[in-house]
């Protein structure tokens, strides 16, 4: 499931897998990536029960710049 959120009125794109009430891995991207980076990660942490979530950064992936250059 990918969600938009807003911070300070910026969006950001999380995508999250697993049960909403399980505990929680949150995983970042390295350089020059986008949170699909852990697509397996993610699915085998929802399998195993665990709700997996990834961020893309400003700038990558559905995230867009910041603005502040």
């Amino acid at each position: 499931m990918h969600l938009a959120l807003l911070h300070e009125g910026r969006p950001a794109l999380l995508r999250v897998e697993g049960p909403a009430k399980a505990p929680v891995a949150l995983f970042f991207h390295p350089f020059p990536l986008h949170a699909d980076a852990w697509e397996e990660m993610l699915m085998a942490c929802a399998a195993s029960g665990l709700c997996a979530a990834a961020i893309d950064a400003p700038g990558f992936g559905g995230t867009p710049p910041s603005g502040n250059r």
